[in-house]
Parts: C-alpha cells; structure tokens; sequence
C-alpha cells in the first residue's frame, strides 16, 4: 500500500526544502537511509509487528513530495498507518521550517552531501527491529510469555511418573510370594535400601507470575490495534471500555512486583514498565482526539508519542 502527497512551499528552493526535509524526518526518530540531488529515503520501524515504511521525500523547485510505502505491501488497518506517516511528518516539516536556523540548514545540507556517497538501501531489505520491551523492559509487538498452563501439565506429568516409579520399586510383585517372616523382614530391609523418589514441586516464582499478569494485561490492552475489522469510532470505543481497565491491571501488577524484594535491576526494569503503561494510557486518549478532529496537530501528536514508545523499548 503507498500514499502520496504534494505541497507546495513558497519562497524556498529544493536545496533548502531537502535540508528542512532532512532535519524533520531526524526529528521524528525516522531511520534516513540514503539521499540523492532531489530524494530522501527513511524507514519508520513498526510497533506493532516486523514491517517497516518506506518514506521518500521529493524536492522540485518550491514542490516537496512525500510518499509513504509499506514495504511488503501488508495492510494494517491502525488509523491508515501509511497516511499518518506523510501526516506527521508534514506536521513535524512545518515545526523544522519555523524554528530552523541558517546554520541548522547547512549542517543538515552537509549531512545530505555525506549520504549522497552511500549506496543506496533497497526498499525490500528489512531494517532490524528495536529490541522488545520483553527483553530490554520485557514488552506488544513478539513477546514471549510464561506458559504456566504447560509448565502445570507437564508437573503433573512428572508427578505421575515419579509416582509410578515409586510403585513400581516398592509393589510387591504378583508372581513373588514370601512364606516366611523372614522373608517378608529382609523384603522390607531392601525396600527401605533403596533409593526413594522424592517429589518436589517448585511453587511458581511470585515475580514471574506477576510478570505473566502484566503481560496478560498488555494483551488485551493491545487487542483493538489488532482487530482489521474495526472502524476508527469502534476502535476508540474498544480502546476506552477494554483497554484502559487493562493497563490498569496491568499496572497493579506492577506496584505488586515492586513492593517484593528483588534486585536493583528488576526494579529498574518496572519503572520503565510503569512509564510505558502511562504512555500507552496517554496514546487511547491522543487516538481518540485524532478521531473526533483528524487535525495535523494531533496527528503530530500522535507520532511523537509512538517515538517516546518506541525509545523506551529500545533502551
């Protein structure tokens, strides 16, 4: 899926339209890939799944073209993903162009003169995901849970295992007979000889099991941006009803994990989790602004909320 879009921008030339170009796709967080006398080329990452869009910004005379590409041709159906990008950053664009300085330009115009050198990156190459919140902070876009559903079944299994083991070492056999007590004691004697199964379950670690909480939370929060089959007022409906109860729960589970004693590290690691899940209460409110007025501000807004996601999740 590709969009597209042209504006017109009175008293610049390209030159100076590329620089001011170049300096709000930095703005934004967007990874610039290659640069030509009239082409810029980004990659948005996604946060939600392993795709990328492609972003071409396209500088004739006083004309700037953005187009907007998802790379696989996949659809995804949060807020017209590939027309909020050319939205944002025609937003940010306008942000860069009032505060931009002349020297601000040229660095950027060195900057460009630099990557005119570098190959150029083929649009189907897929850039490298940030690292998941799951393994950094531990977060929504192939996280992986605790299945303690399969770790309970396979400890029943190992019970009954144990225990027939334990049967079959200490059952007196049907084809044995002992006609005499002293028989019966030197069977005894040897059964108590052996080695015994000792059943031991470990009770499931109460951190992990919080963990599980959250990210049992943090699905359900997530589950209306998955749903292809919602409109933009059923969506901020599910967002409101199902989401934020969600992040709720998720964040008790959080305070819960906190007040245990546990390493410095695992508490840092819930402290980022708390401002992601505050993030994410913030992002229903933004989303559902942008619906009810579809203006560049929030659309802006919008954008520079995902990046503070997404540089949470990498750090």
């Amino acid at each position: 899926m590709e969009k597209y879009q042209t504006i017109t921008v009175a008293g610049y030339d390209a030159s100076d339209l590329q620089a001011i170009a170049f300096g709000a796709l930095q703005h934004l967080g967007w990874t610039i890939t290659h640069a030509s006398d009239n082409t810029l080329l980004a990659f948005i990452p996604k946060e939600l799944n392993s795709y990328d869009n492609e972003i071409k910004v396209q500088t004739v005379n006083n004309q700037l073209a953005v187009t907007s590409k998802m790379i696989h041709g996949e659809f995804f159906a949060l807020m017209e993903r590939a027309k909020n990008d050319i939205a944002g950053f025609l937003a940010a664009f306008e942000t860069i162009k009032e505060s931009a300085t002349t020297l601000s330009r040229n660095e950027w115009k060195e900057k460009i003169e630099q990557l005119k050198v570098q190959p150029i990156v083929v649009a189907e190459v897929k850039i490298p995901q940030p690292v998941q919140i799951e393994t950094a902070i531990k977060l929504p876009a192939a996280r992986r849970k605790i299945p303690y559903g399969i770790i309970a079944a396979a400890i029943i299994v190992l019970a009954i295992v144990a225990i027939a083991v334990y049967l079959q070492n200490h059952t007196i056999r049907n084809e044995t007979r002992y006609s005499t007590t002293k028989d019966i004691d030197e069977s005894i004697r040897e059964s108590h000889q052996r080695d015994t199964v000792k059943l031991e379950i470990t009770p499931p670690d109460p951190y992990d099991m919080q963990m599980a909480k959250f990210r049992q939370a943090e699905d359900e929060a997530l589950a209306p941006f998955l749903d292809a089959s919602l409109t933009d007022e059923e969506r901020v409906d599910k967002l409101k009803t199902n989401s934020l109860p969600a992040w709720d729960k998720a964040n008790e589970a959080l305070v819960t994990m906190k007040s245990y004693d546990i390493p410095a590290g695992k508490k840092e690691r819930i402290k980022k989790l708390q401002q992601y899940v505050a993030l994410r209460k913030k992002q229903v409110r933004v989303i559902e602004k942008w619906v009810l007025k579809k203006d560049l501000l929030t659309q802006y807004q919008m954008v520079e909320l995902n990046n503070k996601i997404d540089s949470l999740r990498r750090e």
